[in-house]
């Protein structure tokens, strides 16, 4: 099967059935996302370049992100088997790993509206093969953008504002989009 290979930066090459997978079973991939990361590298092609660790004894070049692709790739036999590579400097095998650990940790947390909001312009077909293991809905689809919503309400005193405004906190840490705006 081929596929298109992106290097604008004319990176190095490797061929990818050379590389040894560092992350061993750390992440499984499972049929449904094979399907959607094949149907990316078929339709979009080879994008992204591999970060690679050189261990130079005894001359093994360990992958550190890509694993995925290379799984892909080397069950459909995907050509060309040169891909861009970029090599991550690591002391160690140690090392390595723990900067594989830290190339797939996920730092930032995705929102519902952060999504929502980055993939408004984007049509449907364009977000099939997305997938996001940590997030707690799924879809497929951008959600459209609601147009928000104000309520006012004025208290007779500072006493009475003190008293609600525990609860009224409380009820807006459940939608990340609540703001509470207090006017003196």
């Amino acid at each position: 099967m081929n596929i298109q290979i992106h290097n604008p930066s004319n990176l190095p090459l490797i061929d990818y059935r050379t590389i040894k997978p560092l992350q061993g079973k750390l992440k499984k991939l499972k049929p449904e996302n094979y399907e959607k990361l094949k149907n990316v590298l078929t339709t979009r092609g080879f994008r992204v370049p591999l970060f690679l660790w050189h261990e130079e004894l005894p001359n093994i070049y360990w992958l550190m992100d890509g694993h995925g692709r290379q799984k892909v790739m080397m069950s459909e036999n995907m050509t060309p088997y040169e891909v861009p590579y970029v090599l991550i400097d690591a002391a160690n095998i140690k090392e390595a790993k723990a900067q594989l650990l830290e190339i797939t940790s996920q730092y930032q947390t995705i929102t519902k509206e952060g999504f929502a909001e980055f993939t408004l312009e984007l049509e449907a077909h364009e977000l099939e093969a997305i997938t996001f293991d940590a997030l707690d809905f799924k879809t497929t689809t951008p959600v459209r953008r609601q147009k928000s919503r104000s309520i006012v309400v004025t208290f007779g005193d500072e006493s009475q504002l003190e008293d609600c405004l525990v609860d009224i906190q409380d009820v807006c840490e459940k939608y990340s989009s609540a703001q509470i705006k207090v006017n003196e």
